[in-house]
């Protein structure tokens, strides 16, 4: 690895991984949310978030605030996607957002309040949808420049490619980032995020199969669901 990327890589664990705290908020908050789904209630979201980290600036860290605002980014997915709740998903994605704003100097933060920011258009106007695809863009762009090889900067700005009409050049970097993330390890350490691998297959096997290329993107399921068997999302395609 190279020095540069190397010193950039530590400078991230430094800041996911709390000196006394070895919390693993990743898996806590995935399964709540599992179990929100199963449930068919968003109470265990709700508890979990409210046993989370909060700080107020001007004593806020990092870690701190990219967990809670993971947290109520899940809050949102299950608001809109199983609530049908769109005042509750609008209002938890501002929060995510809020909470990232702030400490989105790293490419973790980066990578989520980009994200974050793409998921929150469906709930604006055009001219604030223009503004906020803009923003999302470019803190994507940002962190796959900082850290080419951040498997969860290169999905959000494939995603956001992904997203993109073709006339303005949508799609032509899909591929290339996606395999280059799918390449990177995953980070084994229960402090630091390692969320998204399923999607970024996802999206793959979906760009595939609109390229018409579909023994590839078959071939890209199969090895999918032999890593994730239990994937919603993969076992959706």
């Amino acid at each position: 690895m190279p020095q540069f990327l190397l010193l950039i890589s530590c400078y991230v664990s430094a800041y996911f991984t709390p000196v006394q705290e070895a919390k693993n908020w990743q898996k806590d908050i995935e399964s709540a949310y599992e179990l929100a789904i199963t449930k068919g209630s968003s109470a265990p979201l709700e508890e979990l978030i409210s046993v989370l980290p909060v700080e107020s600036p001007p004593n806020i860290t990092t870690s701190a605030s990219y967990w809670l605002a993971y947290a109520h980014y899940h809050q949102a997915l299950y608001a809109l996607a199983y609530m049908e709740n769109e005042q509750l998903a609008k209002a938890s994605i501002a929060k995510t957002i809020m909470l990232l704003r702030p400490v989105a100097t790293d490419v973790e933060s980066m990578a989520l309040l980009s994200l974050s920011l793409g998921f929150s258009t469906q709930f604006e106007n055009y001219l604030n949808v223009v503004k906020l695809g803009q923003e999302a863009l470019l803190l994507s762009k940002k962190a796959v420049e900082l850290d080419p090889n951040n498997s969860r900067a290169c999905y959000v700005y494939a995603l956001i490619d992904s997203n993109m009409p073709k006339i303005f050049g949508g799609g032509e970097k899909v591929e290339a980032l996606l395999l280059n993330a799918l390449e990177q390890p995953v980070d084994s350490l229960p402090t630091t995020p390692s969320w998204g691998r399923d999607a970024m297959y996802e999206l793959l096997v979906k760009h595939y199969r609109e390229k018409g290329e579909d023994q590839i993107a078959e071939s890209f399921l199969k090895k999918a669901l032999l890593e994730f068997p239990t994937s919603r999302l993969l076992l959706s395609l």
